[in-house]
């Protein structure tokens, strides 16, 4: 275990969560540690299998990274591995005031970009803020995830569609493939026929509000935690954005989208696009669990 440098009572707490992808979880770690503001701490999840030390903690040791590294007793998931992460960081150095939970391939490309969580500090209602999140492979910012809470039937439909391996691998082609279509679309077609300076890029730095932000950096303000709220998931993998979306409703919290707040995203860097067989089962429970949990 490397010492985390940085930290402070308060301030930022960033927990990478990793699973097998060792070489982003160091790259993880690295752009984590020119973050600013100076109270901004550095903590690395290992959900890995394999031996209890591992060459990644001995790596971390030998740069003399500012990163607490913390070694999951078994793969624990993502949000469950998060939050065994930051009980550790609590127990050595207190509550945070802001807690960023992400995955490991997520980078940090400005250093500066927590420093605007500073404006959210005097909100009283803000719960949870989801960042503008570049998408390196679909070439499109994954936030917001969904604007609006879903219908009830939507929702249960998807018990159905991610019912099977098959139909989940057929959802995630098609889902792909439209996400390609409106790219080509936007940059190709659209961008040729827009007026060189209409103002849009403005009008989208503007936060929102918004019902739930995507899952792979999502930041938690210390009042979520401080009326209740927990990263203790109960579904292993899949559906956290809902989950964080329903217990920020029912704690009369708010999500806001801040694209201010800017990071870059190698997508499906340890799923992959299409699921595996044991993917697909974790994906199967969490969308009945969310389903029959919250849209009965």
């Amino acid at each position: 275990m490397t010492g985390t440098g940085r930290n402070a009572a308060g301030g930022i707490a960033v927990i990478g969560v990793n699973y097998g992808t060792d070489h982003m979880a160091l790259r993880f770690v690295r752009s984590a540690a020119a973050l600013q503001p100076s109270t901004t701490a550095t903590v690395l999840v290992d959900n890995s299998d394999g031996p209890a030390e591992r060459e990644i903690g001995r790596q971390l040791s030998a740069e003399g990274a500012a990163a607490l590294y913390v070694r999951a007793p078994r793969n624990l998931g993502y949000f469950c591995g998060a939050d065994y992460g930051l009980r550790r960081y609590v127990a050595a150095h207190g509550e945070p005031d802001w807690v960023v939970v992400s995955n490991v391939d997520i980078r940090f490309d400005d250093p500066s970009c927590l420093n605007r969580l500073r404006d959210l500090d005097a909100t009283d209602d803000v719960g949870v803020v989801a960042p503008s999140i570049w998408s390196r492979r679909s070439r499109r910012d994954l936030n917001p995830r969904m604007r609006r809470r879903p219908r009830a039937v939507a929702m249960h439909m998807y018990k159905v569609v991610f019912g099977t391996w098959v139909t989940l691998n057929a959802y995630e082609l098609l889902s792909a493939a439209k996400h390609a279509a409106k790219y080509v679309t936007r940059h190709y077609i659209l961008d040729r026929l827009r007026p060189a300076h209409d103002g849009g890029a403005a009008r989208h730095l503007v936060p929102e509000v918004i019902y739930a932000p995507q899952g792979s950096c999502v930041i938690f303000s210390r009042r979520f935690f401080e009326r209740g709220g927990s990263l203790e998931y109960p579904s292993f993998l899949f559906g956290e954005e809902v989950y964080v979306a329903e217990t920020a409703r029912q704690l009369g919290l708010r999500v806001i989208c801040h694209p201010g707040i800017r990071v870059s995203h190698d997508d499906h860097s340890s799923t992959g696009l299409l699921r595996s067989r044991r993917v697909a089962r974790f994906v199967k429970a969490s969308a009945r669990y969310i389903a029959d949990r919250y849209f009965r």
